[in-house]
């Protein structure tokens, strides 16, 4: 998960922290679903925001994954 949000765009350090409180909160079906919706929101390193994030991710349709990654980003966003 780390990797596909860095390539995602999210700077590698947020991407840590955020993969790892998804890897703890959400299924393997579900972090599988985020996974083929990264694949089609690759961007440079540094230049999403997390309101593209959120648009992007909100294609999963599951409300309890885009919670996970509102609260992750949260928790992550900013502290780097």
């Amino acid at each position: 998960m780390r990797a596909a949000l860095t390539d995602a765009g999210v700077p590698p350090k947020t991407a840590a922290c955020m993969a790892d409180i998804m890897a703890e909160d959400l299924s393997t079906a579900q972090l599988r679903a985020l996974a083929e919706v990264a694949d089609t929101a690759r961007a440079p390193v540094g230049s999403i925001t997390l309101d593209q994030a959120l648009k992007t991710l909100r294609t999963v349709g599951d409300p309890t994954t885009i919670g996970v990654i509102a609260l992750a980003s949260t928790r992550c966003v900013g502290r780097f």
